[in-house]
This record gives structure tokens, C-alpha cells and sequence, in this order.
């Protein structure tokens, strides 16, 4: 695959067992991959291929999405994804992406409702797992940053 004179090798794997060693990616993105694997475990994998972050997608499970595309398997709901994430050697955080709007809906009120689903996942259609790694100084540069953005816009 090449873009903008760059390539890139893609590799199809198994996301139970990833063919990675440890620790060798700095951030992982698992965009709506964990609801059709059948067990919240492929956090295992996830964090072990891991250094510094994670950012996971799902559909929430009360959503219209969820609930439409038959290959999701894996059953699960906030409160037992929450417990499930508060027992790992990570720190979680979850959150919520807003709604899906047609292209042709107004950019200010697709913000609008992200910032409103933000802290309210039960109310998104998409959810958001952020992941750092526990002590990780990184965890911490990434929330100074997120409130200095916060501030800038108040």
C-alpha cells in the first residue's frame, strides 16, 4: 500500500493472538473490532502489543448500531465493560462519541453533541476506551494537554 510515497505492509491476524512482540507500538487504535471477537480478553492481546496508549471504538450496546449489524458477538453492556476495565493493570476511560449525522449535518452541532455524550456514554451511539499504561508519564502529558486545550476554549 503506498501514500504519498510512503509504504505500508498490511497483515491480517487474529486479534486474539496478534503476531507482534511486546510493547511494540506506541499507541494502539482498535477502531470497532472488539464487539465481534467473543470475549472482552482481547484486551490481552491489546495490551501487550501496547507501550503507551490505547484507544478503542465499540458500538454502545443500547445504540441502533449495535444492535443492526449481526456479526457483533461479543455481549456486553457499560456497567460490565466498566468492571471488566477497572480490574486491569491499565488505566481506563470511557466515553462517549455523540451521534451519527449525515455529512450534510452542520459541523457545530455534531460537536455539540459530542461534547454533550462526552461524559454521558450511555447516551452515545459510539463509545471511546482510552487506555494508559499504569505510572505511565505519558497518561499524565496527555491530560495536561487535554486541559490546556479545555482552557484555551473557555
Amino acid at each position: 500500500m503506498e501514500s504519498k510515497g510512503k509504504y505500508f505492509d498490511l497483515i491480517a491476524a487474529d486479534a486474539m493472538h496478534l503476531p507482534f512482540r511486546n510493547k511494540c507500538f506506541d499507541v494502539v487504535w482498535s477502531s470497532e473490532v472488539v464487539e465481534h471477537v467473543a470475549s472482552l480478553n482481547v484486551f490481552d492481546e491489546i495490551e501487550r502489543v501496547a507501550d503507551k496508549m490505547i484507544f478503542v471504538t465499540v458500538p454502545n450496546p443500547k445504540g441502533p448500531y449495535y444492535r443492526m449489524d449481526r456479526s457483533h458477538i461479543l455481549s456486553y453492556d457499560l456497567q460490565s465493560l466498566q468492571e471488566f476495565l477497572r480490574g486491569r493493570s491499565w488505566h481506563y476511560k470511557i466515553e462517549g462519541l455523540g451521534f451519527c449525522f449525515p455529512f450534510y449535518f452542520p459541523e457545530m452541532f455534531r460537536r455539540l453533541f459530542v461534547s454533550l455524550t462526552r461524559r454521558r456514554p450511555s447516551l452515545a451511539f459510539n463509545i471511546l476506551i482510552k487506555g494508559f499504561r499504569e505510572g505511565s508519564s505519558f497518561a499524565s502529558e496527555v491530560d495536561q494537554y487535554s486541559n490546556s486545550r479545555k482552557s484555551r476554549r473557555e
